[in-house]
């Protein structure tokens, strides 16, 4: 059986995110943040890059885009719950972002709240419907972290590290 890769898949829907997602109305600040942060996080400097974002986020609160990235790093740093809050907040500025819902999905699989992973993978194959198979290898990942656990057995908890 292959096993998933949850970062390649993250990364790839970040990129596709980036390049596909509507200019948000953000200051020149969080504009210069983003980037600066999205040059660390190619680097592989996921904690830097987070503060960066986290900075984006508070330069203009209302920039989808930046919580979004900033719930990218905090699943790449094993920061599970700070990631669901920071993609709760980019779906309640910008309910369409279907990446926004996988990455929550990603993060809800990881502390073990699967069937509200579940309902997160509904909204995000709604939302993002040609992400579909993307979805489905995060849905089968759950079915085999669901049916271990209810199995009793124990997996090691997936890295994220989302990479350009």
């Amino acid at each position: 059986m292959r096993h998933f890769n949850a970062a390649s898949l993250f990364f790839c829907l970040m990129l596709a995110f980036s390049a596909s997602a509507p200019a948000a109305a953000s200051a020149e600040d969080s504009e210069s943040l983003l980037k600066q942060g999205e040059a660390l996080s190619a680097e592989g400097r996921f904690a830097d890059a987070l503060e960066y974002f986290k900075r984006a986020t508070a330069a203009n609160p209302k920039s989808s885009v930046a919580f979004f990235r900033q719930g990218g790093m905090e699943i790449a740093l094993q920061r599970y719950d700070d990631s669901i809050q920071s993609f709760q907040n980019a779906v309640e500025l910008d309910s369409s972002l279907g990446p926004a819902f996988l990455g929550m999905a990603i993060a809800l699989i990881h502390t073990g709240r699967y069937d509200t992973a579940r309902l997160a993978l509904d909204e995000a194959l709604q939302r993002s419907p040609q992400r579909a198979a993307e979805i489905e290898h995060v849905k089968a990942w759950l079915s085999q972290r669901s049916d271990g656990e209810s199995l009793g057995h124990s997996e090691r908890p997936m890295a994220f590290m989302p990479q350009h």
